[in-house]
This record gives structure tokens, C-alpha cells and sequence, in this order.
């Protein structure tokens, strides 16, 4: 399967039953340790695979501790960032 806009490669299950998703998030828990008290795991991500995520979180049970969205997705971040450098700033 071929990651696309609507299902990207971070929910892909490439190897074994988790997607890459799920397996970053469970290595990022797994560092917890007796002496190493982990919040929850901050989740970003595009509001498109909003339920992509949460039901990939479910699947591994794992609760975020929050989840942002990005207004736009990445291949357009660049020409965002080069009309808001040509803006002028707000002065109070």
C-alpha cells in the first residue's frame, strides 16, 4: 500500500502488526522507567488523520496527553513562511 494524502506513511503497517506510527509512540513510552516519570505523549499531526491517529492510539492503548493540529499541511508551509517573512510586523 502506497502512502497519499488521506493515509500517510506514518500509519502504514510496513513490519510486524503496528503502523510506524504506533511504533515511535510505544518507543517513546517504553523510556519511562521507576526513576523516569513520562506525561503522555503530545501528539501533532494534520487534522485530516485525526481519526487515523486516535484510532491507532486506541489500538495500542495508549491515551495522548493532547493533540495539535497543523493549519496546513507541510508542502505548503514553505510558501507560507516566505509571504509572512514579507509582512510587516504588528508593533503596539
Amino acid at each position: 500500500m502506497a502512502a497519499r494524502a488521506g493515509f500517510p506513511k506514518q500509519v502504514l503497517v510496513l513490519a510486524g502488526k503496528e503502523s510506524l506510527f504506533q511504533q515511535a509512540v510505544q518507543r517513546i513510552a517504553g523510556l519511562a522507567a521507576d526513576d523516569l516519570a513520562l506525561a503522555a505523549s503530545l501528539i501533532v499531526g494534520n487534522e485530516e488523520h485525526r481519526v487515523l491517529m486516535l484510532d491507532q492510539l486506541r489500538e495500542i492503548k495508549l491515551e495522548p496527553l493532547a493533540l495539535l493540529f497543523e493549519p496546513i499541511g507541510r508542502q505548503y508551509r514553505s510558501q507560507t513562511e516566505a509571504l509572512s517573512a514579507n509582512m510587516p510586523a504588528f508593533q503596539y
